[in-house]
Formats: structure tokens, sequence, C-alpha cells
């Protein structure tokens, strides 16, 4: 199938580990997600919770194939971006969402540049009035 890239703006939550695991839980409990539909051709149940995704039964199908989406890539392997590229891309180390939105394109493709590669992501903490108010996330993943 190939790699598929995806992004996300969410809601901040304090921290961006806490934006993140509340994205990818929300993403694991969408009816609709691309995995759901692959899970039965490798012969797997759904499981019940997101924990349980990453169980050993799931190990080779995550490796192989994915999820397509935010749920395969954890905290540690999304990079924000640094203050200096923040300052070039959107004029400012605190971007508002419409700044970020002009600027990033519609699929978050002008900001591709700054992703490590497959399975790996990125994210800018988007402000309004010099409070953080929501998360951008986006990168690639899939087999």
């Amino acid at each position: 199938m190939g790699a598929s890239g995806w992004n996300y703006i969410t809601e901040y939550r304090g921290d961006v580990e806490s934006s993140l695991a509340a994205l990818r839980e929300r993403e694991f409990a969408r009816p609709d997600s691309y995995w759901r539909g692959i899970l039965p051709l490798w012969d797997l149940p759904i499981p019940a919770t997101l924990d349980e995704l990453f169980t050993e039964p799931y190990y080779e199908f995550l490796g192989c194939n994915g999820t397509h989406c935010v749920i395969d890539v954890g905290f540690k392997n999304f990079e924000p971006l640094d203050p200096a590229d923040l300052v070039d891309t959107f004029g400012s180390e605190q971007p508002d969402r419409a700044k970020f939105e002009s600027v990033a394109g519609e699929h978050f493709e002008n900001l591709n540049i700054f992703l490590s590669g497959r399975w790996y992501g990125s994210y800018v903490v988007l402000h309004e009035d010099g409070t953080p108010t929501e998360v951008a996330f986006w990168g690639f993943s899939g087999d």
C-alpha cells in the first residue's frame, strides 16, 4: 500500500504528550479507521483498547502494515519544530491557528521538510494571545 501521510489539529491538554495521548485514543475509537478494515485480513480481532493493539498478537501487523494514522507514532518519535524554524516558518515562536493553516497547506504538505522520515512526526503548539490552545501533529506511517 505504501506510507500514508496524516495530520491533525487537536486540543492542547496541558502538555504535548497528554494532547497526543488523547488524540491517539480518539483515532483508535473511530469506527471507520483504515486499520479496522484490514485487521480481519490478517485474521486478527479488533482489539478492545489501544494498549491491546500493542500486544504480541498485533506486532507483525503493526510492523508490516501499521494503522496509517497517528496511532503508529509514539511520543518519543515526534519532534517539535525548534524556535528558529518556528520563527523562519511562521514569523513567531507561538503561531496561532490561522497563521499555521496559512503556511502549512491543506494537508500540511508545506511542513513535510521537518519530518525525519516514515514512522516519525512533528508538531507545533498553537497559541491564542500567548496561551497554548491546540497542537498540530503531522507525519508518515504505514508499510
